[in-house]
């Protein structure tokens, strides 16, 4: 599995990251809180939100399909 950086440059899974911020808006979190509690880039964050709102039912391997 390829990994992305955080900003703490540790490799983290990106199937990982994509469920944890799945997890941080299912628990009603703020955009701007799950940006910095993923430590992953604002444009990727809000790009796997936009997918996971628009797309009912998505799963972690589905949004990144769409990615």
């Amino acid at each position: 599995m390829f990994g992305i950086l955080n900003k703490n440059k540790e490799p983290k899974d990106m199937d990982i990251l994509i469920r944890d911020i799945m997890k941080d808006m299912d628990a009603n979190r703020s955009v701007d809180d799950i940006i910095r509690r993923s430590g992953a880039d604002e444009k990727f964050v809000r790009r796997v939100l936009q997918i996971y709102v628009t797309h009912p039912g998505v799963d972690v391997y589905g949004i990144m399909e769409r990615l």
